[in-house]
């Protein structure tokens, strides 16, 4: 992990195999290969990546995951296993939370293409 100022805002390079801590507030990580993973915190979690697959182990706090079909996601919590699929091509919306009770909120939603007929 490396960090850095850019334009005043402090960016953080995340590598595979990152432990991260979000103590309070909220965390953005913009994907290289495009979309966002947002972090409500408190919250903890490890990041692995191979290739364009990646696994996110949740053990508390709140994620809110929007990606394209160019990445892979798998979130692991002690009591499930989250892997959105894509259906057609939307970008994949997944939220999943976790508190340190145990008591856990997921909703998936894929954002509807509204087609216009002639």
């Amino acid at each position: 992990m490396t960090v850095e100022v850019v334009r005043g805002q402090v960016k953080t390079l995340l590598r595979s195999g990152s432990d991260v801590h979000v103590k309070a507030g909220q965390a953005r990580i913009d994907l290289v290969d495009g979309g966002q993973i947002m972090i409500c915190g408190p919250a903890h979690f490890s990041l692995l990546r191979a290739g364009s697959s990646i696994t996110l182990a949740l053990d508390s706090g709140t994620i809110h995951a929007v990606i394209g079909n160019e990445v892979s996601l798998n979130i692991y919590t002690p009591q499930i296993q989250a892997h959105p699929i894509s259906i057609g091509n939307g970008a994949e919306d997944v939220l999943v939370g976790l508190d340190s009770a145990g008591a856990m909120c997921i909703r998936a939603n894929k954002e509807r293409c509204e087609s216009s007929s002639s």
